[in-house]
């Protein structure tokens, strides 16, 4: 892990950056409720609660290397 990284905070408009993690609020709605997607340099995860009150989550879904040019 990079020691640079250990200590990080940002907030940023929607959420915020802590050490590896990006955490943002993605969406809500009164059909789906609230959705908050948890980010790293390899992986997404998304997490969401109901208008009932359940909370609901996927598996980590990895990132796409992008194409070099």
């Amino acid at each position: 892990m990079n020691p640079s990284k250990i200590n990080h905070f940002l907030e940023t408009q929607y959420g915020f950056e802590w050490g590896e993690m990006k955490i943002e609020r993605t969406a809500s709605g009164s059909k789906w409720g609230w959705v908050v997607t948890i980010q790293t340099s390899k992986q997404i995860m998304v997490i969401r609660a109901t208008p009932s009150g359940i909370i609901r989550f996927g598996k980590p879904i990895k990132k796409w290397k992008e194409a070099k040019k």
